[in-house]
């Protein structure tokens, strides 16, 4: 348990007894407030034995009020005899130390402040839970006060649980009574408006939510609808760091789906239902005002989040999810055109728009070398690559690609320089952005009847009646003459001469056609590989060897064929 601390200064006025009170309670008749303080927090709650009560003194303190006897009376100089607040608390037999803390300043000038400052810092230990009183010192003590308490909650994670004055100057006359007022509302306004200041410069919430936590753990409920608003406030507290956390680790479909966001702001709007002073009732409306354009099940909502990493200097986050919104938006518009099948087909539609945009631009002008999910989706690669709004993207498309690259791999495959990084980041994103959530023109894939091209040396007229029928069943059959290749060819030969074989094939027939493939070997293996790398199926035809004796020492060999069999 942590521990928990008294604060309190001693003045040096010769002050009159009253009884203080706060809510049901009402101190016996005392001189001095730490009395009727301490009575009253340890009331509340348990005080152990490793608890401590500072009480903070001048010299003149000490003299006059601290020890007994400390006044003289005005007209006659003697001395009035009365107990000293020493005795008094002594009286108490509180379970913990009471500690003076002597010789502070008076606290005239700059110097002499800090000096009380860091004699009350000392005194602190880690984690501890603080309890200002502010009755009695100098006018500066509560600033000095919510300052130190600032200070310690960073330096020493401590906690201002209570900060309170005894306002004898507003006592009732007629019944000696004096109120003890609740100054701790001042502390939380202050945390809650370096939550918010938090919040608006780096966008994060998690001091928000430490803000919100504190403010329920302190307010009591005067009914059920504040009850229920404080149980509110207990669910934004798991909320926020959830969005927290989506954004930090680009969670792309809790973005799109706005549960958390709109849990939120729900429950937000019921703690502005709430008996709360109206500063804390605007902070939370600043809080709330930029969580207001999500909402549920929207892509939208992505953009949102990009804008929130760029206003925050998230620049790792703003790349990945600018770059991973606009596959996901251009796949949401264009997804009448996605042709793959199975369990993962939108993963393959994803990842063939991601091979579209950021294709090089010279294999993206050559169409040999559209491979890969690219070649297998021909018609519509070269369709889209004629549009307008995709020249364009492809141009801010390849900048986030390259850019978030070269921050994932920490700047060691490339030399692009951390200012190039960030100035290049919002105009870049945004312009891709602007173009994906506009209107998009589709493409227009052009269709192409079923062929059986007959990829060989043998024509289609020295056929037999079963072969040709066998290839009917897969479109209309045409020939297209396998290529002489020399003995003399180059790698590179080959290489080029099937690029070109393909590339012509593919724009005649397109890639739902079926290609009879058979030839040299090396040639046959460099087409096959580019026609599977298009999605186009390739087949060999299969026969049966007949041999016959016409003659005696002659043989007749005949080959008949089978079927079709798929490479």
């Amino acid at each position: 348990m942590p521990r928990k601390v008294f604060i309190s200064f001693l003045g040096a006025n010769n002050y009159r007894a009253c009884h203080y009170c706060k809510d049901d309670y009402k101190s016996a008749e005392v001189r001095y407030v730490q009395e009727a303080t301490l009575e009253y927090l340890t009331r509340q709650e348990e005080w152990g034995a490793d608890s401590l009560a500072l009480i903070l003194l001048t010299a003149g303190a000490e003299a006059k009020n601290w020890e007994d006897n400390g006044h003289r009376d005005r007209d006659t100089n003697e001395v009035i005899e009365q107990t000293g607040l020493r005795v008094q608390l002594e009286r108490m037999a509180l379970p913990f130390e009471v500690r003076p803390v002597r010789g502070l300043p008076d606290g005239n000038n700059e110097q002499e402040i800090w000096t009380i400052f860091s004699r009350i810092f000392d005194e602190l230990d880690e984690g501890d839970e603080l309890y200002f009183d502010l009755t009695h010192g100098f006018r500066y003590l509560p600033m000095l006060a919510l300052v130190l308490g600032n200070y310690a909650k960073f330096l020493k994670h401590a906690t201002v649980r209570h900060i309170s004055y005894g306002n004898f100057e507003e006592r009732n006359r007629t019944t000696n009574e004096a109120p003890f007022i609740d100054l701790l509302p001042l502390t939380q306004l202050q945390d809650w408006t370096f939550a918010a200041s938090t919040f608006e410069a780096t966008g994060r919430m998690t001091a928000v939510s430490e803000a919100l936590e504190a403010f329920r753990k302190s307010y009591t409920p005067k009914n059920k609808a504040e009850r229920k608003a404080i149980e509110n406030l207990q669910k934004v507290k798991g909320a926020i760091p959830l969005f927290e956390k989506s954004i930090s680790t680009c969670r792309g479909n809790e973005l799109v789906e706005g549960a958390t966001i709109a849990q939120i702001r729900e429950n937000m709007e019921g703690t502005l239902s709430l008996d709360i002073p109206y500063p804390l009732k605007e902070i939370v409306r600043h809080i709330e005002e930029p969580l207001k354009v999500y909402s549920v099940d929207s892509l939208d909502n992505l953009r949102e989040a990009i804008a929130w990493c760029l206003k925050n200097g998230l620049v790792q986050q703003a790349y990945t999810l600018a770059q991973e919104t606009i596959i996901t938006v251009v796949c949401d518009k264009l997804k009448d055109f996605n042709t793959f099948t199975g369990d993962k087909s939108y993963r393959k539609y994803r990842d063939y728009i991601g091979a579209v945009l950021g294709m090089d631009i010279k294999d993206a002008r050559d169409e040999s070398k559209w491979n890969g999910y690219a070649g297998h989706h021909f018609q519509l690669t070269k369709a889209l690559f004629q549009l307008e709004w995709v020249k364009e993207l492809r141009k801010s498309y390849e900048t986030i690609k390259n850019n978030r690259n070269q921050i994932n791999h920490a700047g060691f495959t490339g030399k692009v320089k951390s200012d190039d990084l960030i100035n290049n980041l919002q105009q870049k994103i945004n312009a891709g952005l602007n173009i994906v959530f506009g209107t998009l023109e589709l493409p227009i894939v052009e269709k192409y009847a079923p062929h059986f091209v007959n990829l060989t040396n043998h024509p289609l007229e020295a056929w037999s009646e079963e072969q040709l029928a066998a290839a009917s069943a897969y479109g209309e059959a045409v020939d297209y003459s396998f290529p002489a290749v020399s003995p003399d060819d180059t790698e590179e030969d080959i290489v080029a001469m099937a690029n070109e074989i393909v590339a012509d094939i593919t724009a005649r027939y397109g890639t739902e056609c079926t290609v009879h493939l058979m030839g040299e070997f090396t040639m046959t293996a460099a087409l096959l590989q580019r026609f599977q790398q298009r999605g186009i199926a390739c087949v060999a035809s299969t026969t049966e060897r007949i041999v016959s004796e016409t003659e005696p020492r002659k043989k007749v060999v005949e080959f008949k064929f089978v079927k079709f069999r798929k490479y």
